[in-house]
């Protein structure tokens, strides 16, 4: 048979009460014998609470999560006052780290068994100036000596078993015998079944028949029974002292001692009250405790057959009353009960009936709403004093709904104190509630619940309380709970739920005859302790879009969503990611179109001139569900096609003819400026000038590169020879070349020239290019320089070095790292030249690699002269040896075969540098003749 379950949360509300009570619920007040009583409504606060029993040497300390600033803890902001409202010479300090407040006792300490009152008003501040928001009121009572001193009325009249003829509600029939004198106003102790010791009953009409008196009585009021009356112990709560409610089924009692109890299942996600005025935690570990515990094992709820069941159990460890009663000069009731307890409870309905051991719809609707109160069992613990007793009784109150199948555990655990302070004018409730919630859940279901336990305990002198508080505190919430198991993830557990303890009860005082005050505890939310779990497990991502169509340039944004399926229903929905931090998005071509992701939001963007009609963009996200261990991965490829691609195409260059477009063009200025040069013989004391070259660059570069660069580089710079090496080029010894389409009527190609052993820096050059009309011209040149690292491969290296030395045979033979942790590649120029090349910035180091290795890689050299040997030679015949920062290097091979060396020094500003030309020096390869190229005829 299949069992539906909901939870039954049972909370120990340790209470005082009077057996004046009628009713309890949490609509309704419970109902007193009095009509014209005060009534107040308090909201029960930890800040404002009672300490009773308090050490006469206490110090309260409070911590906050700021540090304090000692300065404003004044006395006239933080006090103590005494029963007469004068205050007390307290002492206070603040601890070493700044974040806790000490209140240390008076140095002759505090008065034994008197009631003070506690004060940190506003004022206070923390050491960023900010102030303390909370304001802090405690009373507290302080321990005095035990004691158990009672002295009865002596005008008590005590009437023996034999002597009581008939007991009924208000009459009570007794012998002349018990007192031929009896009065009207006299009390009577009568025995019976239910008090055995007797109850007190004061005669309010007398009338002799036949020997007996018949009274019409009521209860006295307790102080009447005592002369004196000084009790101040500590009761300790035993099975010996609990009867079981006749009636109840499924219910035992026992006593146990052992280590702390710890029922909790988990850590709970709950947030705790606020860090202002925190006070310190008891100490944990495993301690001795001692208790009672009451065990349920198939409790009917009800007294019909279909009432719902109850499993569990529900411990008081150390559970004691406190009591602190004095009649006479000083007039004080306090009564409270102390514990630490734990309630661990499943509720399930009855048995069901017929073939297939289903519950009928009948009874599943009736046990949808249940509201219960059921007396467990009574408590009598006799005192010292003669027909004194501590008493009181034991409920469960249920109030809960459920529907589907679920089976839920619902645990609290409490430290508490319940109890009321009467000092013969006003009454002060005494409530300590600090519950801790965790719950373990199974099954799929709904569940809306309130319940707790109820409780109350008086000092009863002879059935005749006189001071008492009943009160609930329990549980309140909502949930839903689903287990399976499904076939792609495997078993799940998931649940929504929100629980919080709850606290209401009703407090009286009975003195003199009359009940002077009534409070009712507002039913209180203190703050939840539950709020976790989820049961939407994420299946797949969602686009709208099968195919996403781009025109050049265009940019887009697309939302993705999810596809969610609730464990409980089964349904499918659409939702937003929840973790869309681990949300992908990659373009397989970004030639083509670019992908971004904006939090949970796709963005592409298609290149001003793609390449390709077509790709495609992976998305890919990973969601790791409250409901199972293993993370579901889901991956989708989005297709990209570029709208009018056809035409952008016929519009377009292929990056091979934009390469040969841009070679050209420049080939074509460089040799217009070299042609000008020699007709008009221009070098560094004859600068050029523009008009000489202006018709004939006018076909190959924009105006705007005209205004811009390209007159005053011919006026000034290429025919002065300063920066030649800096001229635009394009050829072999540019490595990464790589050609942009910015339009389709503008390209740039990028390149990056090595340094060298003359040239401290490697470049990047940018080459831009545009349409006119039909013709491609020249409209922007630059160079990049910075210190980014290059990571260079061998493969690049070789192959720039190979390209500026054409004739010769290059390899790079290895790699090594410097003294400073620098690495290099080894290259060799026809095994006999060695550079070291750094790998981050491609730098020639003057150094070469360490001793010993050098010579095992040297070789005779060829009988030519080689371009490193020209240099040297030109370096000798300007006499410059020792001239270490002028530079001579290898350009290229006039028309005569010979080796140009150009010389030049390097000159540098704050952000760049360049080359400042010396000279151009032909090399005869075959002789080693050295002459000024310039001046060859």
């Amino acid at each position: 048979m299949k069992r539906l379950r909901v939870p039954l949360v049972v909370v120990i509300a340790m209470a005082i009460g009077f057996f004046v009570f009628r009713a309890f619920s949490e609509d309704k007040e419970v109902e007193g014998e009095a009509s014209n009583i005060e009534t107040e409504t308090s909201k029960i606060d930890i800040k404002t609470s009672i300490e009773t029993h308090t050490p006469l040497d206490k110090t309260f300390e409070f911590s906050f999560s700021e540090k304090l600033d000692e300065s404003t803890m004044t006395k006239d902001i933080i006090k103590v006052l005494d029963e007469e409202q004068k205050e007390v010479a307290i002492r206070i300090a603040l601890s070493d780290d700044k974040k806790t407040m000490k209140i240390q006792a008076p140095k002759d300490k505090y008065k034994k068994g008197s009631v003070y009152e506690l004060q940190i008003l506003e004022g206070i501040k923390y050491e960023n100036g900010d102030p303390v928001k909370e304001i802090y009121h405690k009373e507290f009572i302080t321990e005095r000596d035990e004691v158990e001193k009672v002295e009865l009325n002596e005008g008590l009249v005590f009437v023996e078993p034999e002597q009581v003829k008939a007991f009924g509600e208000n009459e009570v029939t007794v012998e002349k015998s018990t007192k031929p004198d009896l009065a009207v106003g006299d009390i009577v102790i009568v025995p019976s079944k239910e008090n055995p010791e007797g109850a007190a009953l004061k005669v309010l009409e007398l009338e002799e028949e036949k020997g007996t008196y018949q009274l019409i009585v009521e209860k006295p009021d307790f102080a009447e029974l005592f002369n004196e009356l000084d009790i101040y112990k500590t009761y300790e709560i035993k099975k010996e002292h609990i009867e079981i409610e006749e009636g109840i089924k499924g219910l035992t009692v026992t006593d146990f001692a052992g280590m702390n109890l710890n029922t909790m299942l988990a850590a709970s996600n709950g947030t705790g009250w606020d860090f202002e005025f925190k006070t310190p935690e008891a100490p944990k570990g495993i301690e001795s405790v001692k208790g009672i515990e009451f065990t349920f094992e198939n409790m009917p709820l009800g007294k019909d057959k279909y009432s719902p069941l109850i499993d569990g159990s529900l411990s008081y460890q150390n559970a004691v009353t406190k009591t602190d009663m004095q009649l006479g000069k000083k007039t004080r009731y306090q009564l409270s009960m102390t514990s630490s307890s734990a309630s661990k409870f499943v509720i399930s309905p009855p048995a069901a009936e017929g073939k297939g051991g289903k519950t009928s719809k009948k009874i599943e609707k009736e046990l949808k709403k249940t509201n219960e109160k059921i007396k467990l069992a009574k408590l009598k613990m006799p005192t010292a004093a003669p027909g004194v007793f501590v008493t009181g009784a034991f409920y469960l109150k249920v109030d809960y709904a459920f529907s589907y199948q679920p089976e839920i555990t619902v645990v609290f655990e409490i430290d508490e104190e319940r109890g009321v302070i009467y000092d013969g004018k006003t009454a002060k409730p005494i409530n300590k509630f600090v519950p801790t919630l965790d719950a373990s859940l199974k099954g799929t279901g709904t569940v809306e619940t309130s319940a707790g336990a109820a409780a109350s305990v008086s000092i009863e002198a002879f059935a005749v309380a006189g001071v008492g508080i009943e009160a609930f505190g329990g549980g309140g919430g909502t949930g839903e709970f689903h287990t399976g198991v499904n076939k792609e993830y495997g078993a799940y557990s998931c649940y929504k739920a929100a629980f919080n303890p709850i606290l209401q009860g009703n407090l009286f005082v009975d003195f003199l005859g009359e009940e002077i005050y009534k409070g009712t505890l507002a039913k209180a939310s203190l703050n939840p302790k539950i709020i976790k779990g989820n049961c939407d497990v994420f299946q797949k991502l969602e686009v709208k879009k099968k195919q996403v169509k781009l025109a050049a340039g265009e940019t887009i944004q697309i939302s993705i969503k999810g596809l969610y399926t609730d464990l409980g229903s089964g349904k499918s929905r659409t939702l937003d990611l929840k973790n869309s931090k681990s949300l992908k998005a990659v373009s397989a071509d970004g030639k083509v179109a670019e992908a971004s992701l904006e939090n949970d939001r796709l963005v592409l963007t298609a290149d001003d001139a793609p390449i390709k009609e077509n790709t495609v963009v992976t998305i890919e996200y990973e969601e790791k569900g409250e409901a199972f261990d293993k993370p579901v991965v889901s991956k989708i490829e989005l297709p990209i096609v570029i709208k009018g691609f056809k035409k952008i195409k016929e519009e377009n260059l292929s990056e091979d003819e934009s390469l040969a477009i841009a070679k050209t063009t420049i080939d074509k200025i460089l040799r217009i400026l070299n042609e000008a040069g020699e007709k008009h013989k221009l070098f560094n004391e004859v600068p050029g000038k523009y008009s000489l070259v202006e018709s004939e660059l006018s076909t190959l570069i924009t105006d705007r590169f005209v205004e811009e660069q390209m007159r005053n580089y011919v006026e000034k710079e290429y025919y002065c020879e300063c920066d030649t090496t800096l001229s635009p080029r394009i050829d072999d010894t540019m490595i990464r070349v790589n050609v942009k389409t910015i339009d389709s009527e503008t390209f740039r190609v990028e390149g990056i020239f090595l340094a060298n052993i003359m040239d401290y820096n490697s470049r990047k050059q940018i080459l831009e290019f545009k349409k006119e009309r039909t013709e491609w011209k020249m409209n922007d040149w630059f160079y990049e320089l910075d210190n980014e690292d290059l990571k260079l491969l061998a493969e690049e290296v070789e192959a720039s070095y190979a390209a500026s030395h054409p004739n010769d045979v290059v390899k790079v033979t290895r790699e090594y790292t410097n003294e400073f942790g620098q690495s290099a590649y080894i290259v060799e120029v026809n095994g006999s030249n060695i550079y070291s090349v750094d790998k981050r910035t491609g730098e020639v180091w003057l150094e070469g690699p360490p001793e010993g290795e050098e010579a095992e890689i040297e070789e005779e050299p060829s009988g030519k002269i080689t371009p490193e040997e020209a240099e040297l030679l030109v370096r000798q015949y300007l006499g410059t040896e020792q001239n270490t920062e002028r530079s001579f290097i290898y350009d290229h091979d006039n028309e005569l075969g010979d080796y140009v060396i150009h010389v030049y020094d390097v000159v540098k500003d704050d952000i760049s540098s360049h080359n400042f030309t010396y000279g151009w020096y032909g090399v005869n390869p075959e002789t080693g003749e050295v002459y000024n190229d310039l001046m060859r005829e």
